[in-house]
């Protein structure tokens, strides 16, 4: 679970993304119009498990190399 989502942070989520992408939405769009089904399904399938928790902290989203701040989109860390 953790290698897709370091992936996504990494290759996505990187400190400079505002400059392609205006939203998380919009970044998620690229995501999936640009990976394999199975990567796409790997990352889906994570997230279900992540809904799982009770909260998810600003601090996960920064361990694995993510540059993204929910609440910059009115969101909070678990949505």
């Amino acid at each position: 679970m953790d290698s897709i989502l370091r992936y996504l942070a990494e290759a996505y989520f990187h400190q400079d993304w505002r400059y392609d992408h205006t939203t998380s939405k919009s970044l998620m769009e690229s995501f999936v119009k640009c990976e394999t089904e199975d990567t796409v399904h790997e990352l889906y399938s994570c997230l279900l498990a992540l809904r799982e928790t009770d909260n998810l902290p600003q601090s996960f989203i920064n361990d694995i190399g993510g540059s993204f701040r929910p609440e910059s989109e009115d969101m909070s860390s678990y949505q």
